[in-house]
């Protein structure tokens, strides 16, 4: 499922390359981006909606629903031929196919393993999302060439088919059980026979309720006690900013290699099929140091604070081996800010039973970090200030992300949970 979503818009750019010499050309980049920022804004807001639907216990629904929605929104796409017609198939189908599975994808992992293994285990799931980046532009590459960019989408849509009708025979959700009289005591159990998800346990007593419910029961889209949690409400600004300056590299580092460093086309998209591999790596490096090292939440910050360094440096590069030390290092940090967000949310919230909930929750505001950051990276793209401000803006908002996070780390080692 990480292949068919983050995996898909982490190769956003090599469509933003393709679609700013193509029939969008007379389009802004800014205005191109928009499209995959929709797609990207989608995959988090609407978890706050499928966060919430998974803990009530619609997991397999909720899969069926999201994959046919993701290939119907690729088939859409290879027959578009207006800026509208793109943004509502690849921006708006796709986006909400995605956000339908994405949060109950990395959910329903993190309840398998323990607070220790939890880190590397959500690494491993989230390798799915490097694995797509590196397949998808070589794929774009090589099809566009011989079959031109529709039947390229239309492949792609066969391969997201496939994938996701594997997940929906394979995906299987837990029982999760807590006791109230110690609201951080969780225990699951795997239940193939149905999709319940939530069950709550009373002193000396035990109560399973079914779907119906627990919809009864909770009835709220939101958790309230988080509006009250500091240290969660700072992690979720958190998070905007990190999506406001994650995946500008992503998005403009085909343009970046063809418009700054005039290198052809082709070598663009290998570059940022070896970012995504090197993401893909990352995840799992960064996963294992977080349960043999310092933690999921100390992990995270390091590797927050070495993208944005990072970042600050990519107004440096201007040849061929500068750009491919760029792309190895940034992609490898990158692979573990974003492989490690549930496992450093746990640390913070660790009530398994509101994991999809608060992730849906923190998960709007990252969306609309996404939705603005890649436009704006594009807008100043067109200035004077050219792919140099586009560097310093991604610095920025990793730079703010980081001090969020100090604070909210603070915090939590403190006690200070309530406003």
């Amino acid at each position: 499922m990480s292949i068919c979503s983050l995996g898909l818009a982490n190769a956003f750019g090599i469509f933003q390359a393709h679609y700013q010499t193509s029939f969008l050309a007379s389009y802004p980049p800014s205005s191109i981006a928009w499209i995959g920022t929709t797609q990207g804004f989608l995959v988090n807001v609407v978890g706050l909606i499928s966060g919430r639907l998974y803990d009530a216990g619609y997991t397999k629904s909720l899969v069926y629903v999201g994959s046919a929605l993701n290939v119907a929104g690729l088939l859409a796409t290879s027959f578009s031929v207006t800026y509208v017609q793109t943004f509502l198939s690849l921006g708006v189908c796709v986006g909400l196919g995605s956000g339908t599975f994405y949060v109950p994808s990395l959910a329903i992992v993190a309840t398998y393993f323990d607070e220790r293994k939890r880190p590397l285990a959500t690494g491993i799931a989230a390798t799915g999302a490097g694995l797509g980046g590196v397949v998808y532009p070589i794929l774009f590459r090589v099809l566009v060439d011989r079959v031109g960019f529709s039947w390229a989408v239309r492949s792609f849509s066969c391969i997201n088919a496939s994938l996701l009708i594997v997940s929906c025979l394979l995906v299987r959700p837990l029982i999760v059980e807590t006791d109230i009289t110690d609201p951080h005591s969780v225990r699951c159990d795997t239940d193939s026979s149905t999709t319940e998800l939530s069950t709550t346990t009373f002193p000396k007593e035990q109560h399973t309720a079914s779907k119906g419910e627990i919809l009864d029961k909770k009835k709220q889209l939101l958790d309230k006690t988080a509006f009250r949690d500091r240290p969660f409400i700072l992690f979720s600004i958190s998070l905007f900013f990190l999506w406001l300056g994650v995946d500008i590299p992503f998005f403009f580092l085909p343009s970046f290699v063809q418009g700054r460093l005039k290198l052809s086309a082709d070598l663009g998209d290998y570059l940022l099929a070896i970012m995504n591999a090197s993401a893909t790596i990352g995840r799992l490096f960064l996963g294992l140091a977080a349960v043999y090292a310092g933690g999921a939440f100390a992990v995270w910050q390091f590797a927050i604070g070495a993208s944005c360094i990072l970042l600050a440096c990519w107004v440096a590069v201007h040849d061929l081996p500068g750009i491919i030390v760029f792309v190895v290092l940034y992609g490898g940090l990158t692979g573990g800010v974003i492989s490690l967000v549930s496992a450093a949310l746990l640390v913070i919230s660790p009530d398994l039973a509101r994991v999809g909930t608060r992730l849906g929750m923190s998960g709007v505001l990252a969306g609309f970090g996404f939705l603005i950051g890649p436009p704006v990276a594009g807008a100043i793209q067109s200035t004077s200030a050219g792919y140099i401000g586009q560097s310093i803006f991604a610095a920025a908002a990793y730079f703010a992300a980081f001090g969020v996070l100090w604070v909210a780390r603070a915090l939590h080692k403190r006690g200070s949970f309530s406003v």
